[in-house]
């Protein structure tokens, strides 16, 4: 399977690691390909419907235009 930055697919968080909850949830692919393709880890940043103050820089607000996301995480 091949795995590109941007791509949001299921990743199984267990078993989760101290006060973390440990389940399935969507997560959105933040390595290169080329990364992906070399290693054996993945990196990614699971998604929430929780909002949590005061985590910047791990935090991305996209901005839409008609509704349609019109930021990159990526830029």
């Amino acid at each position: 399977m091949e795995l590109h930055r941007g791509d949001i697919c299921l990743v199984d968080f267990n078993p989760a690691k101290g006060g973390k909850i440990g389940k399935l949830r969507p997560a959105v692919i933040i390595s290169s390909y080329e990364d992906n393709d070399i290693l054996d880890t993945v990196i990614v940043i699971p998604l929430s419907t929780v909002i949590e103050l005061d985590t910047m820089p791990y935090r991305f607000y996209p901005k839409f235009c008609n509704r349609v996301c019109c930021s990159s995480a990526y830029a």
